[in-house]
Protein backbone atom coordinates (compact mmCIF):
# COMPACT_ATOMS: atom_id res chain seq x y z
CA UNK A 1 0.00 0.00 0.00
CA UNK A 2 3.22 2.23 0.54
CA UNK A 3 3.22 1.91 -3.67
CA UNK A 4 0.28 2.55 -4.09
CA UNK A 5 -0.17 5.58 -1.82
CA UNK A 6 2.71 7.39 -4.03
CA UNK A 7 1.19 6.24 -7.04
CA UNK A 8 -2.25 7.64 -6.52
CA UNK A 9 -0.64 11.04 -4.70
CA UNK A 10 0.76 11.84 -8.12
CA UNK A 11 -2.69 11.16 -10.18
CA UNK A 12 -4.35 13.10 -7.09
CA UNK A 13 -2.30 16.20 -8.54
CA UNK A 14 -3.84 15.48 -11.76
CA UNK A 15 -7.40 14.99 -10.43
CA UNK A 16 -6.93 18.27 -8.32
CA UNK A 17 -6.19 19.95 -10.99
CA UNK A 18 -8.96 19.04 -13.71
CA UNK A 19 -11.29 19.41 -10.05
CA UNK A 20 -10.10 22.93 -10.11
CA UNK A 21 -10.91 23.66 -13.48
CA UNK A 22 -14.46 21.81 -13.94
CA UNK A 23 -15.69 20.17 -10.34
CA UNK A 24 -18.48 18.79 -12.37
CA UNK A 25 -16.51 17.21 -14.91
CA UNK A 26 -14.14 16.06 -12.55
CA UNK A 27 -16.32 13.79 -10.68
CA UNK A 28 -19.39 13.91 -12.66
CA UNK A 29 -19.98 9.97 -12.74
CA UNK A 30 -19.34 7.61 -10.14
CA UNK A 31 -21.72 5.02 -11.65
CA UNK A 32 -23.69 4.51 -14.82
CA UNK A 33 -23.28 3.32 -18.42
CA UNK A 34 -20.46 4.56 -19.43
CA UNK A 35 -17.28 4.09 -16.39
CA UNK A 36 -14.78 6.16 -18.00
CA UNK A 37 -12.50 8.41 -16.39
CA UNK A 38 -14.93 10.24 -13.93
CA UNK A 39 -14.79 6.56 -12.48
CA UNK A 40 -11.19 6.34 -11.98
CA UNK A 41 -10.89 10.03 -10.74
CA UNK A 42 -13.14 9.21 -8.07
CA UNK A 43 -11.29 6.03 -7.20
CA UNK A 44 -8.32 8.16 -6.85
CA UNK A 45 -9.42 9.67 -3.67
CA UNK A 46 -10.86 6.37 -2.29
CA UNK A 47 -7.58 4.55 -3.02
CA UNK A 48 -5.52 7.05 -1.70
CA UNK A 49 -8.05 7.22 1.74
CA UNK A 50 -7.89 3.13 1.91
CA UNK A 51 -3.74 3.55 1.42
CA UNK A 52 -3.43 6.07 4.25
CA UNK A 53 -5.40 3.79 6.31
CA UNK A 54 -3.79 0.61 5.59
CA UNK A 55 -0.04 2.59 5.99
CA UNK A 56 -1.57 3.53 9.16
CA UNK A 57 -2.10 -0.03 10.60
CA UNK A 58 1.45 -0.76 9.64
CA UNK A 59 3.58 1.84 11.84
CA UNK A 60 2.93 4.46 9.46
CA UNK A 61 2.81 8.36 11.16
CA UNK A 62 -0.91 8.44 12.39
CA UNK A 63 -0.96 11.72 12.78
CA UNK A 64 -0.31 12.55 9.09
CA UNK A 65 -1.79 10.42 7.75
CA UNK A 66 -4.91 11.15 9.84
CA UNK A 67 -5.03 14.52 8.54
CA UNK A 68 -3.82 13.97 4.62
CA UNK A 69 -6.75 11.13 4.35
CA UNK A 70 -9.29 14.08 6.08
CA UNK A 71 -7.98 15.96 3.35
CA UNK A 72 -8.07 13.69 0.92
CA UNK A 73 -11.35 12.54 1.88
CA UNK A 74 -13.03 15.74 1.29
CA UNK A 75 -12.65 15.81 -2.29
CA UNK A 76 -14.50 12.44 -2.76
CA UNK A 77 -17.64 14.62 -3.71
CA UNK A 78 -20.48 13.97 -6.27
CA UNK A 79 -21.34 16.17 -9.25
CA UNK A 80 -24.85 17.23 -7.76
CA UNK A 81 -22.30 18.98 -4.75
CA UNK A 82 -19.93 20.43 -7.74
CA UNK A 83 -22.64 21.56 -9.91
CA UNK A 84 -24.95 22.95 -7.04
CA UNK A 85 -21.83 24.93 -6.40
CA UNK A 86 -21.05 25.98 -9.72
CA UNK A 87 -25.02 27.28 -10.13
CA UNK A 88 -24.79 28.94 -7.06
CA UNK A 89 -21.24 31.01 -8.45
CA UNK A 90 -23.38 31.54 -11.25
CA UNK A 91 -25.81 33.23 -9.95
CA UNK A 92 -23.45 35.67 -7.60
CA UNK A 93 -21.83 36.79 -10.87
CA UNK A 94 -24.89 37.88 -12.93
CA UNK A 95 -25.07 41.36 -11.04
CA UNK A 96 -21.67 41.98 -10.88
CA UNK A 97 -20.82 43.45 -14.58
CA UNK A 98 -16.72 42.87 -14.39
CA UNK A 99 -17.52 39.57 -12.34
CA UNK A 100 -19.93 38.24 -15.37
CA UNK A 101 -17.67 38.67 -17.74
CA UNK A 102 -14.78 36.58 -15.95
CA UNK A 103 -17.06 34.42 -14.81
CA UNK A 104 -18.15 33.93 -18.69
CA UNK A 105 -14.89 34.02 -19.75
CA UNK A 106 -13.86 31.19 -17.38
CA UNK A 107 -17.11 28.96 -18.60
CA UNK A 108 -16.33 29.74 -22.39
CA UNK A 109 -12.45 28.21 -21.69
CA UNK A 110 -13.70 25.76 -19.70
CA UNK A 111 -15.89 24.45 -22.19
CA UNK A 112 -12.77 24.73 -24.33
CA UNK A 113 -10.25 22.75 -22.03
CA UNK A 114 -13.17 19.89 -22.47
CA UNK A 115 -13.46 19.81 -25.43
CA UNK A 116 -9.67 19.47 -25.68
CA UNK A 117 -9.88 16.99 -23.05
CA UNK A 118 -12.21 14.79 -24.44
CA UNK A 119 -10.27 14.84 -28.21
CA UNK A 120 -7.21 13.78 -26.60
CA UNK A 121 -8.91 10.80 -24.89
CA UNK A 122 -10.00 9.75 -27.93
CA UNK A 123 -6.79 10.08 -30.01
CA UNK A 124 -5.42 8.39 -27.25
CA UNK A 125 -7.73 5.09 -27.63
CA UNK A 126 -6.02 4.57 -30.97
CA UNK A 127 -3.59 2.26 -31.24
CA UNK A 128 0.05 3.90 -30.98
CA UNK A 129 1.04 2.04 -34.87
CA UNK A 130 -1.96 4.17 -36.27
CA UNK A 131 -1.64 7.07 -34.10
CA UNK A 132 -1.40 10.40 -35.45
CA UNK A 133 1.40 12.26 -33.20
CA UNK A 134 1.32 15.27 -34.53
CA UNK A 135 -2.52 15.82 -33.99
CA UNK A 136 -1.78 14.66 -30.63
CA UNK A 137 0.62 17.43 -30.00
CA UNK A 138 -1.75 19.67 -31.15
CA UNK A 139 -4.61 18.68 -28.69
CA UNK A 140 -2.23 18.82 -26.04
CA UNK A 141 -1.47 22.71 -27.09
CA UNK A 142 -4.59 23.51 -27.24
CA UNK A 143 -5.06 21.51 -23.79
CA UNK A 144 -2.70 23.50 -22.09
CA UNK A 145 -3.20 26.77 -23.63
CA UNK A 146 -6.81 26.63 -21.78
CA UNK A 147 -5.03 25.47 -18.83
CA UNK A 148 -2.94 28.50 -18.76
CA UNK A 149 -6.41 30.84 -19.89
CA UNK A 150 -8.41 29.14 -16.58
CA UNK A 151 -5.31 30.22 -14.42
CA UNK A 152 -5.07 33.34 -15.59
CA UNK A 153 -8.83 33.95 -14.76
CA UNK A 154 -8.54 32.22 -11.79
CA UNK A 155 -6.15 34.35 -10.33
CA UNK A 156 -7.89 38.05 -11.25
CA UNK A 157 -10.72 36.41 -9.57
CA UNK A 158 -9.38 35.01 -6.47
CA UNK A 159 -8.02 39.24 -6.17
CA UNK A 160 -10.56 41.03 -7.24
CA UNK A 161 -13.78 38.88 -6.01
CA UNK A 162 -12.38 36.02 -3.39
CA UNK A 163 -16.24 35.19 -1.81
CA UNK A 164 -17.39 34.02 -5.72
CA UNK A 165 -13.23 32.42 -5.66
CA UNK A 166 -13.84 30.20 -2.85
CA UNK A 167 -17.81 29.73 -3.72
CA UNK A 168 -16.09 28.56 -7.50
CA UNK A 169 -13.75 26.37 -6.14
CA UNK A 170 -13.95 25.51 -2.07
CA UNK A 171 -10.92 24.05 -0.71
CA UNK A 172 -10.03 21.69 1.30
CA UNK A 173 -9.79 22.13 5.37
CA UNK A 174 -7.08 21.02 7.58
CA UNK A 175 -8.30 20.47 11.20
CA UNK A 176 -6.85 23.81 12.27
CA UNK A 177 -9.19 25.21 9.62
CA UNK A 178 -11.75 23.74 11.39
CA UNK A 179 -10.87 23.81 14.81
CA UNK A 180 -11.33 28.11 13.60
CA UNK A 181 -14.81 27.09 13.32
CA UNK A 182 -16.02 25.80 15.86
CA UNK A 183 -17.93 26.77 18.95
CA UNK A 184 -16.41 25.49 22.30
CA UNK A 185 -18.60 22.67 22.69
CA UNK A 186 -19.04 21.15 19.15
CA UNK A 187 -17.58 18.60 17.59
CA UNK A 188 -17.35 18.01 13.87
CA UNK A 189 -17.97 14.86 12.68
CA UNK A 190 -17.06 13.54 8.59
CA UNK A 191 -18.26 10.47 6.98
CA UNK A 192 -16.85 9.38 3.78
CA UNK A 193 -17.81 6.28 1.90
CA UNK A 194 -14.78 4.42 -0.16
CA UNK A 195 -15.10 2.31 -3.22
CA UNK A 196 -14.17 -1.05 -3.61
CA UNK A 197 -9.79 -1.07 -3.93
CA UNK A 198 -7.67 -3.57 -4.51
CA UNK A 199 -8.60 -5.97 -2.05
CA UNK A 200 -10.78 -4.01 0.05
CA UNK A 201 -13.99 -3.50 -0.13
CA UNK A 202 -16.69 -0.78 0.00
CA UNK A 203 -15.62 1.29 3.79
CA UNK A 204 -17.07 3.88 5.53
CA UNK A 205 -14.51 6.68 7.23
CA UNK A 206 -15.21 8.52 10.32
CA UNK A 207 -13.57 11.83 11.10
CA UNK A 208 -14.22 13.45 14.63
CA UNK A 209 -12.62 16.47 14.97
CA UNK A 210 -13.03 18.55 18.17
CA UNK A 211 -12.67 22.37 18.89
CA UNK A 212 -9.68 21.25 21.20
CA UNK A 213 -8.14 18.37 21.59
CA UNK A 214 -6.74 15.38 19.26
CA UNK A 215 -8.97 14.23 16.27
CA UNK A 216 -9.82 10.80 15.60
CA UNK A 217 -9.48 8.90 12.54
CA UNK A 218 -12.01 5.89 12.37
CA UNK A 219 -12.76 2.85 9.94
CA UNK A 220 -16.37 1.44 10.83
CA UNK A 221 -16.54 -1.93 11.22
CA UNK A 222 -19.78 -2.60 9.28
CA UNK A 223 -19.73 -2.36 5.61
CA UNK A 224 -20.86 0.81 3.26
CA UNK A 225 -23.68 -1.58 2.21
CA UNK A 226 -24.65 -2.78 5.93
CA UNK A 227 -24.80 0.55 6.63
CA UNK A 228 -27.23 1.72 4.36
CA UNK A 229 -29.13 -1.44 5.06
CA UNK A 230 -29.52 -0.29 8.31
CA UNK A 231 -30.17 3.45 7.64
CA UNK A 232 -32.93 2.51 5.45
CA UNK A 233 -34.41 -0.41 7.81
CA UNK A 234 -34.58 2.36 10.80
CA UNK A 235 -36.53 4.93 7.90
CA UNK A 236 -38.98 2.17 7.03
CA UNK A 237 -39.12 1.30 11.03
CA UNK A 238 -40.25 5.32 11.34
CA UNK A 239 -42.75 5.05 8.53
CA UNK A 240 -40.10 7.92 6.56
CA UNK A 241 -39.39 7.96 2.84
CA UNK A 242 -39.51 9.94 -0.04
CA UNK A 243 -42.99 11.08 0.14
CA UNK A 244 -43.02 11.49 3.80
CA UNK A 245 -39.83 13.15 5.04
CA UNK A 246 -41.06 13.35 9.05
CA UNK A 247 -41.49 10.21 10.78
CA UNK A 248 -44.96 8.35 11.31
CA UNK A 249 -46.60 8.41 14.75
CA UNK A 250 -45.51 4.59 15.91
CA UNK A 251 -48.80 4.62 17.78
CA UNK A 252 -51.11 4.18 15.00
CA UNK A 253 -49.34 1.27 13.56
CA UNK A 254 -49.96 -2.14 14.22
CA UNK A 255 -47.95 -4.63 14.68
CA UNK A 256 -45.37 -6.02 17.38
CA UNK A 257 -44.25 -3.15 19.60
CA UNK A 258 -43.03 -0.91 17.27
CA UNK A 259 -41.55 0.99 19.22
CA UNK A 260 -39.02 -1.12 20.57
CA UNK A 261 -38.27 -2.29 17.54
CA UNK A 262 -37.53 1.54 16.33
CA UNK A 263 -35.34 1.72 19.85
CA UNK A 264 -33.45 -1.52 18.51
CA UNK A 265 -32.60 -0.27 15.27
CA UNK A 266 -31.52 2.98 15.85
CA UNK A 267 -29.12 1.69 18.60
CA UNK A 268 -27.74 -1.00 16.59
CA UNK A 269 -26.94 2.11 13.85
CA UNK A 270 -25.56 3.77 17.01
CA UNK A 271 -23.16 1.38 17.73
CA UNK A 272 -22.16 0.90 14.15
CA UNK A 273 -21.67 4.79 13.59
CA UNK A 274 -21.06 6.87 16.64
CA UNK A 275 -20.21 4.40 19.63
CA UNK A 276 -16.22 4.99 18.59
CA UNK A 277 -16.42 8.59 19.19
CA UNK A 278 -18.93 8.51 22.44
CA UNK A 279 -16.18 9.75 24.87
CA UNK A 280 -15.97 12.42 22.05
CA UNK A 281 -19.41 14.00 21.59
CA UNK A 282 -21.05 13.23 25.35
CA UNK A 283 -22.54 15.91 25.95
CA UNK A 284 -21.78 18.06 23.23
CA UNK A 285 -23.06 19.88 19.97
CA UNK A 286 -22.50 17.91 16.93
CA UNK A 287 -21.31 19.70 13.22
CA UNK A 288 -22.09 16.48 10.04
Amino acid sequence: FAAAAQSLEKGTERVERVAAIAAAAAFATRTGAIEDQAIGRGATFDGLVKSYDRLRRTGGDNGELKEKSFLIAQRVIDSQAAQALAQRAARQASGDGDLAELARRRQDEVARWRKADLKLNAALAVDTSKRDSAAVAAIRSELQAADTAIAEVDQRLARAFPKFAELQQPASLDFEAIRQRLDENEVLLFFADTARFADAGFETYLWAVPKTGEPRWIRLERSTGELLAAVRELRSLMGVSGEARGAASLAARRGTDPAGRVLTAAHELYDATLAPVADMIDGRDLVT
